[in-house]
Parts: C-alpha cells; structure tokens; sequence
C-alpha cells in the first residue's frame, strides 16, 4: 500500500512539473496585478524625536553624541516604565526638572552658554544626573578634583549610602563587572577622584564610580562608566559577563536613575 501510495504521489508531481512548464502562467479573467512593480521602503531608523515628550514631569535626556548607545537607554527606561524625552536641545532639556546629560559631558560637545545654563539649572534647584563628565567647568558642581580615564577597571561596587535608595541584596546585587581581563575588552571609564561626598559606587582602583553632591536646592551626580552601552544587551556576549549578574546590574542602575 505504501508503494502504490508513493508512485501516485511522484506521478502527480511529475504531471504538475509537465503542466507548469507547459502553463507557466496562470491567468485569472477580469483579474490583473499591479502595472508597475512593487517597491519595499526603507526601515527609518529611530531617531532622537522618536522618543520626544511634552511632559513636563518626565526625565529628560540631553543627547551629546547621536552615535552612542541612547537607544539602548531610551527602549530600557521605556521597559521600567521611567517617563523620558530625549533631544539634542540644552534650552529644551533644562525645561524638566531631571536631566541626564548622556553619553559625556565636557566643553566640546556643549557651547558655553549651554554649560552655564546646567550649572544654573543645579543652583536653581534642578537635579542634574551626567554620564562621563570630562571638563566644561563643572567639576566643582559634581564634587570632584579630576576625572581619570582607564579601560583597566572591571568591577563597580554600590556603597553603604545606596542602600538607604535600593533595596540591595547582597554582594550579588552590591557588586558587578563591567567585564573581565581575560575574557574580553572592558567597558572604558572615568574614575572621579576627590570627592566632596561619600561616593554612591566606587571602582576596584577607589575611584568614584558614581558621585553625587546636594546643595541647598538642586543636586548633582556623575556616572563613570557609559549606562548606555551596560544595558545595551552586546557586553554580556561580548565579555562574556554572567547574564543574571548583568541584569541584576542593569536593573538598579535604571532604579538609581529612577529614585535619584
């Protein structure tokens, strides 16, 4: 029966090829395709107004360099439902009450007029979070001497003063890596040194990781190491980093944002 089954279906295949090659086209009376052809646009790329918002109470994100990792940073606030508005507009930024200025923060990606402008947003009672802050006159507003660059730290550690923000749990949540010297390349850093206050996190070398100083109104903290690119999902592949230990990490530094 198998047999019998088989040479009628290679039969039916064969009188289908013969009757393809011989009817190539089907035609359908009263039907007819389109006259030109079909053409498929262009994915648009997402863009900074993408993720543009008028809400007054929502973070917003003052972008120095289009070609960093804010996308990354944009789709993982959105996912821990952190309201933002991203632009590239200093005046617009500083009509929220909470700016991150990402991916740095320094005299040659922001003019003059719009350094001060930060620092009188600070004193004005703003709150002011900025991810690698490498000069513009700021220093003394985050609380630091110097900010020193290196690609040799590979573990960042929450100090005692994040725990009355985070519910931490151990040293699982407490500590990670932003990579490892023999399994791969680490994210690069700025460590601050000298701080006016006690550091919120710390490299394994002292440095301030994370530092944060309060005046009378307004505050200031500065990140040394790119949020960006440690949420972006590539570091845990390419260094190899344990993915739990990864997410743990990307989780409290979205909260720490949040409760700052």
């Amino acid at each position: 029966m198998t047999k019998k089954l088989v040479t009628a279906t290679l039969v039916v295949l064969l009188f289908g090829l013969i009757w393809i090659k011989l009817n190539p086209v089907a035609v359908f009376p009263g039907i007819a395709g389109p006259t030109k052809a079909s053409v498929i646009k262009d994915q648009k790329p997402m863009s900074v107004e993408d993720f543009s918002t008028d809400l007054p109470s929502s973070l917003a994100v003052l972008l120095t360099d289009p070609d960093s990792n804010w996308l990354s940073l944009a789709h993982a606030m959105e996912s821990f439902g952190i309201p933002s508005a991203f632009t590239k507009d200093t005046t617009e930024a500083l009509k929220h009450n909470v700016v991150i200025v990402y991916p740095r923060l320094s005299g040659r990606v922001l003019s003059r007029e719009s350094l001060q402008s930060i620092r009188s947003f600070v004193h004005g009672g703003g709150t002011l979070m900025a991810v690698n802050v490498l000069g513009g006159g700021l220093n003394a507003v985050f609380g630091f001497k110097d900010a020193f660059p290196s690609r040799d730290r590979y573990q960042v550690a929450f100090l005692q003063r994040v725990s009355t923000l985070l519910p931490l749990d151990g040293t699982r949540e407490t500590v990670f890596q932003l990579g490892h010297p023999d399994k791969g390349e680490p994210i690069g850093s700025h460590g601050y040194t000298f701080p006016s206050a006690p550091p919120l996190a710390c490299f394994e070398d002292g440095t301030g990781a994370i530092i944060g100083r309060d005046f009378e109104r307004g505050h200031a903290y500065a990140f040394g190491f790119d949020i960006g690119q440690l949420i972006h999902k590539e570091p845990a592949h390419k260094l190899k980093i344990d993915q739990n230990k990864l997410q743990n990490c990307r989780s409290n530094i979205l909260n720490l944002v949040n409760v700052l």
